[in-house]
């Protein structure tokens, strides 16, 4: 019975070891959350128009903005995981996304995405290459795709190519008719 007794414990010291290393390799690193600014993409859209240019220039913030306002709307991207911060950064034409999820409503953990995207009128997507949690590689699948409506704000404005250079991302415009600027304007 003494012998049970000390398999149970050592069994139990085991599991609580390893709880406790998953949690300091996969815990956040910093605290995130999902807060985010309005992008008056409308109105920087008209003084674009204004200027008589076709391209209207987002800044790492913008898209830190709008990642996180579509991500706040849906902060549950599968089943027992719900995002609770993010942060994202431009590097050349991909982005890096810091995001802090719960699994299962209580365990906090942090991961890495990198993404590369692709324009699907009216979105962005940021389809995943890599993922990690701490050191850990991940199935990038795993997180899925990120869409961010850029365009679903400039609805009278067609837009024809979104594309990221130099840590930002630039909206070319498709060149409008006497009705859209009338409209516009």
């Amino acid at each position: 019975m003494r012998k049970l007794r000390l398999a149970l414990l050592a069994i139990i010291l085991i599991l609580a070891a390893a709880a406790v290393a998953a949690y300091v390799y996969t815990g956040p690193r910093e605290e995130l959350d999902l807060s985010y600014q309005p992008v008056p993409l409308m109105e920087r859209a008209v003084q674009m128009l204004r200027r008589q240019s076709l391209e209207l220039v987002l800044t790492e913030d913008d898209l830190n903005n709008l990642a996180r306002r579509t991500l706040s709307r849906e902060p549950n991207i599968r089943p027992h995981v719900r995002v609770t911060g993010a942060s994202f950064e431009l590097e050349g034409d991909r982005m890096i996304a810091d995001v802090n999820v719960k699994l299962f409503g209580f365990w906090p953990v942090g991961f890495q995405a990198v993404y590369t995207f692709r324009w699907e009128s009216p979105y962005l997507i940021g389809t995943p290459i890599e993922m990690r949690a701490g050191r850990f590689p991940l199935p990038k699948e795993r997180i899925g795709e990120l869409s961010i409506p850029i365009g679903e704000e400039l609805p009278i404005i067609r837009l024809d190519q979104v594309f990221l250079k130099d840590g930002e991302v630039h909206v070319r415009i498709r060149k409008p008719s006497l009705s859209d600027l009338k409209r516009l304007l």
